[in-house]
């Protein structure tokens, strides 16, 4: 049984479903998961989600650095 992630190939979508692929020796299905994510956000070769490397700065955050 093999089970893979992937993005949905509809176009002109700013934000994308993962669908999820499952295939066995009898059978093979596909759905959606409800999950929309931006594609910038997908690695398809590892099939997961990638986090952003910065988080956004609270207010209190910005003041400080400003100063």
């Amino acid at each position: 049984m093999s089970i893979k992630f992937s993005l949905s190939t509809k176009k002109n979508a700013e934000q994308k479903e993962i669908r999820v692929s499952i295939h066995s020796r009898q059978s093979s299905r596909q759905t959606g998961t409800g999950i929309m994510i931006d594609p910038k956000y997908w690695d398809a070769a590892k099939q997961c989600v990638i986090e952003p490397r910065f988080k956004l700065a609270s207010a209190e955050q910005r003041q400080l650095c400003a100063e």
